[in-house]
């Protein structure tokens, strides 16, 4: 399947004007359009805009927001990641990098800062982070599906539902961490695995858009 097809049920939002144009934001000269994977992180923008009160916080499909801004965008595109689901990627990083660098209940700020120190993987706020787990494959007839989840929250509880309560099996599962960018570089490679991938998107995201979380597997 298209990449796009498979962001299709993914919802992002954005900040749109009375009109329906992309809200522009500013930062000194720089100007961008920016899509949220978070709704709540959208809304705190907003309340941080001059003319926020104006504005309307939308949601439609990354697969088509991808297509519509993917080539010659009339502004530079940023799509953010969700800031809770960027600090548990960047807590399994450090765990395996620095370990010493971890504090119980650190702040963002205090995460943030030892992140950088670290100088590794989703040090900017537009590396989208994704959460599998090895052994978690859908089969049917014909092929194989590994979902990735936008939630590590979310992965983790499937894979507590596959397990059906036998705590062994979940200890023994291998969690694995990429960003949207590194696995959609795999899936255009010119021998990708012939494992399918399924993105689910968050359950608050689709709470946002009015929609029930779609089980692991649907279509």
């Amino acid at each position: 399947a298209e990449i796009s097809e498979l962001l299709d049920k993914v919802p992002v939002f954005s900040l749109m004007d009375a009109d329906g144009n992309a809200a522009v934001v500013k930062d000194g000269d720089v100007a961008t359009l920016e899509f949220f994977l978070d709704a709540r992180h959208g809304l705190a923008r907003r309340r941080m805009m001059k003319e926020g009160e104006k504005l309307q916080l939308t949601g439609q499909s990354f697969g088509r927001a991808l297509i519509a801004y993917e080539k010659d965008p009339p502004l530079p595109v940023k799509f953010l990641a969700d800031p809770e689901e960027l600090s548990a990627a960047r807590q399994i990083v450090l765990r395996a990098l620095a370990p010493e660098s971890l504090k119980a209940n650190m702040t963002f700020q205090e995460l943030q800062a030892a992140y950088s120190a670290a100088d590794s993987r989703f040090s900017d706020d537009t590396d989208i982070p994704l959460f599998a787990v090895s052994q978690l494959v859908v089969a049917n007839d014909t092929d194989e599906v590994r979902p990735w989840f936008f939630s590590m929250a979310d992965c983790m509880q499937q894979w507590s539902t596959a397990c059906g309560g036998d705590e062994a099996a979940f200890e023994s599962g291998q969690l694995q961490l990429l960003s949207l960018s590194e696995l959609l570089a795999q899936m255009r490679a010119p021998a990708p695995s012939k494992i399918n991938r399924l993105f689910v998107p968050t359950k608050l995201s689709l709470m946002a858009v009015g929609a029930g979380p779609p089980p692991p597997g649907a279509a």
